[in-house]
């Protein structure tokens, strides 16, 4: 699985002081730094899947067609709403890589 998170300009925190930002050397990543790092573990996570000849389930990028404010807490953690979210499209992915045993 991918991890979905709210590290873009369009997420407002659902309480502004939960907001958790990645720490480097002691200093705090700036949204993008997070983003970028985030997008990347997502990229190398699914291409490790796929050398492996397993099947990954990209849920950060199924999610992203939501309102991130409506889905997480805070960066990362989501609200009851995104937890459905994530359900779902788990759901429709093992439902497509196990579509052959029906």
């Amino acid at each position: 699985l991918s991890q979905p998170h709210a590290y873009h300009e369009k997420y407002k925190p659902y309480i502004s002081d939960l907001r958790l930002f990645p720490l480097i050397n002691g200093k705090r990543m700036s949204l993008k730094q997070a983003e970028f790092i985030m997008d990347n573990y997502n990229r190398l996570t699914l291409s490790v899947t796929r050398s492996l000849g397993a099947k990954g389930i990209d849920v950060s990028a199924c999610i992203k067609k939501y309102d991130p404010s409506s889905i997480f807490y805070d960066s990362v953690h989501f609200t009851s709403q995104g937890s459905q979210v994530v359900a779902n499209c788990i759901n429709q992915q093992l439902d497509l890589h196990l579509g052959h045993l029906n």
